[in-house]
């Protein structure tokens, strides 16, 4: 399931949202409210040491929402029926991972070096 998952995240030319996560958090995560109907969507992620440092480019990519659900790669919040919660997580050596939660399944998606 996760080459499938892997396949479903493309680079683009135009993404429609931008975000920047940050290592300020303790879990050095970053997590977005997505409508599931809205699927597939493109982002550009950004990832800063800290909130007041320069932004370094991870890259830009289009995501099926329904394919990294099914992976279990994000999930529906009970409070937000229709919606799915994405989560970046920086790890060692500057990978970035879509990823539920710190110990589960994830995915890379880009590298960053500060």
């Amino acid at each position: 399931m996760m080459e499938k998952v892997t396949k479903q995240l493309d680079r683009v030319d135009k993404p429609v949202r931008e975000w920047t996560g940050n290592n300020d958090n303790p879990a050095s995560a970053y997590w977005i409210l997505v409508p599931l109907a809205q699927s597939p969507i493109t982002f550009r992620l950004n990832w800063t040491k800290h909130r007041n440092a320069r932004a370094v480019h991870v890259g830009d990519y289009k995501i099926d929402l329904k394919a990294c659900l099914k992976a279990e790669l994000v999930y529906i919040p009970e409070n937000n029926p229709g919606y799915v919660r994405l989560r970046f997580q920086y790890s060692d050596g500057g990978v970035i991972e879509l990823s539920r939660r710190r110990a589960g399944p994830s995915i890379e998606i880009g590298r960053v070096n500060f």
